[in-house]
């Protein structure tokens, strides 16, 4: 671990050298020699004055493939020399490590915001990137997702999405206009859950025999774990206890969440069908499960009607997305994982055109919206923005400034390291509170439960990298 850091120390150093040598780079050695630190070699480059092709690692998930096709194009044709060789990599958490093994990594990576990667110094720093580009990420990138690439003390990547962007639920207005019913065309169309729960029974629609032929409500969705601390804070209950480093999901509050948002609606309110999980992606049995009318609300924010725009789905015309009201009191909350973002490989040997392209990410306010498929350029909205970039309207432009005004009224949080970042939190409740909603274990049992796991993993995630701090 010490040989590590030490070694991390050093390229970093070397990696702020070619950002701001790349005019000696091109110019030649003698005076990139002057860039270079006593005893110091000069770091092997590739000048961005010549052609150079960088090769970048995304993950398997199809609508990311597409959306790295658009943004590609949108590169090459600002006709710099630098070529974007982007390559699908499946189960890259696995693979990265042996290429970094064998001094073979991608020049980039993109990835969920990998803890892992940040602690064990897979990844060069974006500090100098962001301001060379005069981007602040505080101020210019919606908070949950600068945070999640911020740890100790420095930025580990160029964020692309905020994960707080599902506090909303979408719903099919066609399907709810079968019933005769409409959502109040407001920002939180109902002040309560239960609220929400009446509407969602006059939603059943029922078939010839008693079993309903669509239910009204799915909350099998990915991100469970932003939901669920987002109600425990709403709720006025703590998540994590920093003080005693242990996750606080044992308790009668917490209980009354699991059994209000999970329990009830299958097992009591009848207005869930819990058929509808796909295990390998389990957010897309709550966006495909309402995109093929199978529901006609579900958890989710502006994703689930660009993806059907995107699809072009007979459905996309009728989805309509709105905030969820909160569990208590009368302040909705904003919590998120942070989301995906494009890392700068450490031992990458072009890290100065690497840091071209990441500078483009991170500045030209169209690319968030052309990655999210809504409003999600640079924050908040620059003057003109909405009108000069026609890509920053997004598919779903009225769910997307729902939420961004959602946002500007309480600016979401990340929910912290201590659950060890994304995969975690998905892990540990999933499973869990699937049981929960087919009855086979109670709120009571899955608060326990869930505290188990995630204080185990916590453990041995801090006994593989050390302190998250």
């Amino acid at each position: 671990m010490a040989e590590g850091s030490m070694a991390g120390e050093v390229l970093t150093r070397l990696t702020r050298r070619t950002l701001f040598c790349q005019g000696a780079l091109a110019a030649g050695g003698a005076v990139l020699a002057a860039c270079v630190g006593p005893g110091q070699q000069a770091p092997v480059a590739t000048p961005v004055a010549a052609p150079v092709t960088l090769e970048l690692w995304q993950g398997a998930h199809i609508p990311h493939q597409e959306v790295w096709k658009t943004l590609l194009s949108h590169w090459s044709a600002k006709n710099t020399n630098i070529t974007i060789n982007g390559l699908t990599v499946p189960d890259q958490g696995t693979k990265i490590q042996a290429a970094i093994a064998a001094g073979t990594v991608p020049d980039m990576q993109l990835t969920l915001n990998a803890l892992t990667g940040m602690i064990k110094g897979f990844f060069a720093s974006t500090d100098d990137i962001f301001r060379m580009h005069k981007v602040d990420p505080r101020k210019d990138i919606l908070p949950s997702a600068s945070e999640a690439w911020f740890i100790k003390g420095k930025f580990w990547g160029v964020p692309l999405e905020d994960g707080a962007s599902f506090t909303g639920f979408s719903v099919r207005e066609d399907l709810l206009a079968k019933n005769g019913l409409k959502v109040p065309d407001k920002e939180t169309p109902f002040a309560t859950w239960d609220e929400l729960y009446a509407f969602g029974k006059k939603a059943v629609l029922t078939g010839p025999s008693p079993e309903s032929t669509i239910y009204s409500w799915t909350s099998i969705l990915g991100q469970i774990d932003t939901v669920v601390c987002a109600a425990m804070l709403e709720n006025g209950v703590q998540y994590f206890d920093p003080n005693r480093g242990k996750w606080t999901f044992n308790n009668p509050g917490t209980v009354d969440i699991i059994k209000k948002l999970f329990y009830d609606p299958s097992n009591v309110l009848n207005i869930e069908n819990t058929e509808f999980t796909n295990r390998a992606e389990p957010r897309l049995g709550a966006t495909t499960s309402l995109r093929q009318g199978k529901v006609s609300m579900t958890w989710y924010g502006t994703g689930t009607k660009s993806e059907a725009m995107t699809a072009k789905e007979d459905a996309a015309p009728y989805i309509t997305t709105y905030v969820t009201p909160p569990f208590k009191g009368t302040k909705r909350m904003p919590v998120a994982e942070g989301g995906w973002g494009v890392t700068l490989m450490k031992l990458s040997t072009k890290q100065d055109a690497a840091a071209t392209f990441l500078g483009w990410l991170a500045s030209d306010v169209s690319v968030g919206a052309i990655w999210n498929g809504y409003l999600a350029c640079r924050y908040p909205p620059r003057a003109g923005q909405l009108t000069n970039y026609p890509d920053c309207q997004g598919p779903d432009f009225v769910g997307s400034r729902r939420l961004l005004r959602h946002h500007d009224a309480d600016p979401s949080k990340f929910i912290g390291w201590e659950s060890g970042g994304t995969i975690v939190g998905r892990a540990a409740m999933n499973p869990i509170l699937q049981d929960v909603r087919i009855g086979k274990t109670s709120p009571a049992q899955a608060a326990q439960l869930i505290q188990e796991d995630l204080d185990r993993r916590l453990e041995n995630l801090t006994t593989e990298v050390g302190s998250l701090k």
